[in-house]
């Protein structure tokens, strides 16, 4: 973006929220930077310029969300799209999320957590198997991978993960996860992230994996730092929550920063 086109942006009541390191494919290969920039409700009912239609731009797509049809090809795509793999470590594993589990996870969650975590979120049993559906679709499309945290020997889940695409391919990809309140402070959160973080730049071959999270929430900023992660935006009003809008926290860390903290190789960025 050039310097005319954020003086444009500032003037029609947009803030910069933060740099986004390398989230954006470059023309010439490779990534570039991007500025995230938003406006609240309460500016745009103050300005005073012509208000456009709503809706999806002509030549656009929305989201898919579950239950959606979509238009995929199959050529060209990993082998994990096939099948999930099962991530296994000495106390936790990450297996692909299943029928059932939804039940099991609805009792262990309060519903506002998975919403904060998890998109599309599931947050009731019917909404749960849709998700599960669309989950498993877009595994095999190669946009997204749903897991199921379990710990110890009980096969029922103590939690949620996702890992999904943003953009048309895993060069950017977004994370989020929730696991049951008698879980947290146990160290199982750590144990996970090696797990999903190996799997995310050594599989899917992700350049800089995103998470938001609220800036309350001590223990999960803690933890991302550990990885390396960096907080790059303060995201306003960007949350619904408890009948209000709560601001979030957006960390992203690339795989070089990944791989220098965790000494597993590649050059410093």
């Amino acid at each position: 973006m050039t310097a005319d086109e954020g003086d444009l942006l500032r003037s029609l009541g947009f803030v910069a929220e933060g740099l986004l390191r390398g989230a954006c494919s470059a023309a010439l290969g490779g990534f570039a930077d991007q500025t995230i920039w938003s406006m609240l409700r309460a500016d745009w009912l103050t300005n005073a310029l012509p208000r456009p239609e709503r809706g999806v731009a002509s030549g656009q797509s929305a989201d898919p969300t579950p239950g959606s049809p979509e238009v995929d090809p199959r050529d060209g795509l990993p082998a994990w799209s096939a099948a999930s793999p099962v991530l296994a470590g000495p106390r936790v594993t990450l297996r692909e999320i299943e029928e059932g589990d939804g039940d099991v996870l609805l009792r262990l969650l309060d519903p506002a957590e998975i919403e904060r975590c998890i998109e599309p979120p599931p947050t009731t049993p019917e909404m749960f198997r849709h998700y599960i559906a669309w989950a498993r679709r877009q595994r095999t499309r190669a946009r997204a991978v749903g897991f199921a945290i379990v710990a110890g020997d009980s096969p029922d889940p103590v939690g949620l993960l996702q890992v999904r695409s943003v953009g048309p391919d895993f060069g950017v990809a977004e994370w989020g996860i929730v696991l049951a309140p008698a879980w947290r402070g146990t160290g199982l959160f750590e144990d996970v992230l090696s797990l999903i973080a190996s799997f995310v730049f050594d599989t899917l071959g992700v350049h800089r994996l995103e998470a938001r999270t609220s800036h309350f929430n001590a223990a999960v900023t803690a933890t991302l730092r550990r990885m390396g992660a960096m907080k790059e935006a303060s995201l306003r009003a960007s949350f619904p929550a408890h009948g209000e809008y709560q601001d979030d926290e957006l960390w992203a860390v690339t795989d070089r920063e990944w791989r220098r903290r965790t000494g597993k190789g590649g050059a410093a960025a």
